[in-house]
């Protein structure tokens, strides 16, 4: 059995990205004005390296782990440079399809309100940007099993895709992230497999973040699925995952500190600066991390607060 694993990039760099490779320099305008600008950006680009030496953090490493079990080169979806491998070559940039960053490029579309993932992908390959198309290529190998472990804003860009995919193929497909199978479109869903906050309890081998989650999960599926010696059918996978979960106990509810406002400030600023100033991938480093305590409204004004002094 031949398994694929296909992730989402990270936020975290090996290099310094440059000020016209981040979203948030970019001029506003029409989607089509701006893939085009984009691309004009990504092809004047100086440095470029591997994009498996480019992408740092957990979730990468994970990834890369499981990809190395399964003796496949790694797969990557990029919201910046489509469908990737770890061998190709690509600059050092920031730009993201969450809302809640400053590099996102739904900040830049005019009509924020016309803006969606699914547009973006598809205005990403239009452009010549994002070549590669993941229905042709899980269509195109029959005997592949394609574990995609993602998040749900980056399923959302691929979900279309996905979904033209006739049934035959599409039942090679386990995606083992987003964490909630209700963040899963329905169409999908008979593809999720039954991952669940056991993988964070206390018997977890593998214990972390709800930003790596999906990373996690797709070591831990593939070396289920590694020594399994029957078909590999959706039922069996799913079976697999259940069998392995029991006996785990749930994650425990946890007991935050809540700290004085100059120390939050502090820690806020630390977190949001090692996040790349992602304000969603700063909380959960805060609260699952260092184990501090903040109502997400509240965070989300300090961080503002924070980038906006930054200038």
């Amino acid at each position: 059995m031949r398994l694929i694993v296909i992730t989402n990039c990270t936020a975290r760099k090996a290099l310094p990205t440059p000020r016209r490779l981040r979203a948030h320099s970019m001029p506003k305008g029409s989607l089509k004005q701006i893939v085009k600008e984009w691309k004009r950006r990504l092809r004047e680009a100086d440095h470029r390296v591997e994009a498996l030496d480019l992408y740092q953090g957990r979730a990468h490493c994970e990834a890369t782990k499981a990809a190395r079990l399964a003796d496949t080169p790694l797969w990557v979806i990029s919201a910046g440079v489509g469908l990737i491998t770890e061998t190709d070559r690509i600059p050092s940039y920031s730009l993201t399809i969450a809302d809640d960053h400053a590099d996102s490029i739904s900040n830049r579309v005019l009509d924020g309100a016309a803006f969606s993932p699914p547009l973006w992908w598809a205005a990403l390959r239009a452009a010549g940007i994002g070549k590669r198309s993941l229905a042709e290529i899980v269509a195109k190998s029959k005997e592949t099993y394609f574990v995609v472990a993602v998040s749900s804003a980056y399923l959302g860009l691929v979900v279309e895709d996905l979904l033209e995919l006739r049934k035959r193929d599409l039942d090679r497909v386990r995606l083992v992230g987003p964490r909630r199978k209700e963040e899963v479109p329905e169409g999908l869903q008979h593809v999720h497999m039954p991952y669940d906050s056991r993988l964070d309890g206390r018997k977890s081998p593998i214990r972390g973040t709800e930003s790596d989650f999906p990373q996690r999960a797709g070591r831990h599926f593939i070396e289920l699925a590694m020594r399994m010696r029957k078909k590999p059918t959706l039922e069996r996978h799913r079976a697999m995952v259940l069998r392995a979960l029991r006996g785990w106990p749930y994650k425990e509810a946890i007991v935050r500190s809540k700290l004085p406002e100059t120390q939050l400030q502090r820690a806020v600023k630390r977190v949001l600066r090692e996040a790349d100033w992602h304000w969603s991938v700063a909380l959960r480093t805060l609260r699952d991390d260092l184990n501090v305590a903040c109502e997400q409204g509240r965070f989300q004004k300090m961080c503002r607060d924070i980038i906006r002094s930054r200038g």
